[in-house]
């Protein structure tokens, strides 16, 4: 070797390298968001099919940046590589701040919840539409409201959090999406916080931050799930610094969001300890208490929403559709055996022996979660959200499917213009053209 030759350390080139590549594909991303971005406002009828593309387009360099570096976390500079995860993450959630939600009109009953509360009426005792409350509508928000004629379904931290948000400033848009982007910064830091406690790389972290499902489903339609979802992770957090009380309140109040986290209380629980469990049930009692006693909450919404979904038909429910070309079950059937399978999963992975490992949870949190997912198939992507902190921090490959899927379904059902519109456009393409 030449003496004026310096030799160059092992790894260096290929580490350059990967980090690029990561560089490349977080940039790669930004014309996509802005795209999409601006799509979202376009009501065209052709619109709908590209925002479809943008979405897959997001999809593929995301898998490729997750792919890249949960390979081998250890040949990307970890501070340079965490920094870039960290300022993508939250540019993609800035592009959609100053957006009003298009994709989905719940946002708008927040808003109008946390409002009225503020005024001293309670949403599970006025409906949009009553009486009482005609003085206080405004021009912007309630007439987007979805179905007007009845009482909130939202449990009680969840309306909580709009009175919170609505105290700040009533009927606005902005604090409430300032409130969920701390929410979901806060999750990416637990995240990053509990990978490192579980001895992976915080790298991994890409997996939630980097993902295009949060950011259109709680920056973009803005969904209160962001809240549950912070919620969650910081129950898996508590829980692995062994802070079980704190893990099972912290679990509760996610339940009290969104109802669906209580099912990873079984998750949560081990063997001999009891206070995790008892901090959840207790704390779910508690915030159901003041309404129930009032005789007003939001079970009373549940029958007319079981039935607007189709989950006492049983058309919710795709593996059910599928049996019915086969044989007449019936929907009943399908629930029992559904609830007898979750049921001996949730017993199984209790009395697993890694049922008795804090850093277990996860994954067992995972199992129950996609089984869940796979056998109920909610309809809304939004739904699909609580499995991506876990893939986070058990990354099966496989799984990393199911929220793609679901939000593919969802978009190409609600935004792919009806045939009628697209019979509309072609003939007025045709006119001009002739013309």
């Amino acid at each position: 070797m030449p003496a004026n030759t310096v030799a160059k350390p092992p790894g260096v080139t290929s580490a350059g390298r990967a980090f690029a590549t990561l560089l490349a594909l977080g940039a790669a991303a930004v014309p996509v968001y802005i795209a999409a971005y601006r799509l979202s406002s376009d009501d065209r009828p052709f619109a709908a099919g590209s925002f479809l593309g943008l979405f897959a387009a997001l999809g593929g360099l995301y898998l490729l940046a997750c792919w890249l570096v949960l390979r081998a976390p250890e040949q990307l500079p970890r501070r340079e590589a965490l920094l870039t995860i960290a300022a993508f993450g939250l540019l993609y959630r800035l592009f959609f701040f100053p957006l009003a939600p298009t994709l989905s009109d719940d946002f708008y009953r927040y808003v109008w919840d946390g409002f009225i509360q503020g005024q001293g009426y309670s949403p599970y005792h006025y409906p949009p539409q009553a009486a009482e409350l005609t003085p206080l509508r405004d021009t912007e928000y309630w007439p987007k409201i979805n179905r007007k004629e009845q009482t909130s379904a939202y449990p009680p931290f969840a309306e909580l959090a709009f009175r919170a948000l609505a105290h700040l400033r009533p009927l606005n848009t902005d604090i409430f999406k300032l409130g969920f982007l701390a929410l979901d910064l806060a999750t990416c830091a637990l995240l990053a916080q509990l990978l490192r406690i579980r001895g992976q790389s915080p790298l991994g972290v890409v997996v939630y931050a980097w993902h295009p499902l949060p950011v259109f489903e709680f920056f973009h339609s803005a969904h209160i799930d962001v809240l549950a979802v912070t919620l969650i992770a910081l129950a898996l957090f508590l829980q692995a610094r062994g802070r079980q009380g704190a893990a099972g309140i912290a679990l509760g109040l996610a339940t009290l969001t969104k109802l669906y986290p209580g099912l990873l209380l079984p998750a949560f629980a081990r063997r001999g300890q009891w206070s995790l469990p008892l901090a959840c049930i207790a704390t779910v009692a508690l915030g159901f208490l003041p309404a129930l006693l009032s005789g007003d909450s939001n079970f009373r919404q549940f029958p007319t929403y079981l039935a607007e979904e189709g989950y006492d038909s049983g058309e919710r429910y795709l593996p059910l559709r599928l049996l019915r070309l086969v044989i007449p079950l019936a929907n009943a059937a399908y629930v029992s055996v559904v609830a007898l399978l979750l049921l001996a999963l949730a017993l199984r992975l209790y009395l697993a022996p890694g049922a008795l490992d804090r850093f277990d949870v996860p994954r067992r949190a995972l199992l129950l979660t996609s089984a869940t997912l796979l056998l109920v198939t909610p309809a809304y992507p939004w739904y699909y959200v609580w499995l991506i902190p876990l893939l986070t921090l058990v990354p099966v490959p496989a799984l990393f499917l199911l929220p793609f899927g679901a939000a593919g379904a969802y978009y190409t059902l609600h935004l792919l213009p009806h045939p009628a519109q697209i019979a509309h456009g072609l003939s007025l393409w045709k006119r001009r053209r002739n013309s």
